[in-house]
């Protein structure tokens, strides 16, 4: 969903991508640096800072936009780059999940939004091991999710805290249907391979 947009802007985040290639910034500098401000968000849950676990979420998910920017334009895309920004990626939403719940937002609900954030990027990373391609499949991608999770963290800022619970079921059940989009288009694609295969 995401995607078109992202594809909007990806002359900016060429630019940008340039512009921290020059200044000596490396994609795994910038993706480290996410995972760090990911990995600090449960604090500044604990101690009630909502602000700044805002502040980090939208930094850290800044830094995942632009190492794949940076890492295209230096041509340093590695196996080794996207098993790191993948790793990052999960811990990311497994922090921010966290913090919500740490600010008392309903753990079950949070539960099922992570577990089926997890099946969305498991079903991906299953289809590219057959060389099926399925960014872009379905309503909640990774900057969907982690875009509700800061409208989320919005919301309890203004202390509306039932808004961000209706929110996140909202992403519960977009996510659910994303996986069964994923999964049908996995499925279909699978038997076209197998029935196009010499018996």
């Amino acid at each position: 969903m995401l995607t078109r947009i992202r594809n909007a802007v990806t002359p900016i985040l060429k630019r940008l991508g340039i512009l921290l290639w020059k200044l000596k910034i490396s994609p795994n500098l910038l993706t480290l640096s996410g995972l760090v401000m990911s990995l600090a968000t449960p604090v500044f849950a604990f101690f009630g800072v909502v602000s700044a676990v805002l502040a980090l979420m939208v930094l850290s998910l800044a830094c995942d936009m632009l190492d794949g920017a940076v890492a295209r334009v230096a041509g340093h895309a590695t196996p080794r780059g996207a098993l790191l920004d993948s790793v990052s990626d999960r811990v990311g939403e497994l922090m921010f999940v966290l913090s919500l719940g740490i600010m008392k937002v309903e753990w079950v609900v949070l539960t099922l939004f992570l577990g089926t954030s997890f099946l969305i990027s498991y079903l991906r990373a299953i289809a590219s091991q057959h060389g099926i391609n399925l960014e872009g499949v379905g309503f909640m991608e990774r900057g969907e999710r982690g875009l509700l999770l800061v409208l989320s963290t919005f919301l309890l800022l203004l202390s509306m805290r039932h808004y961000t619970e209706l929110l996140i079921v909202f992403g519960v059940v977009l996510n659910t249907v994303t996986v069964v989009q994923r999964f049908t288009k996995l499925i279909i694609s699978l038997n076209t391979t197998e029935s196009s295969a010499p018996s």
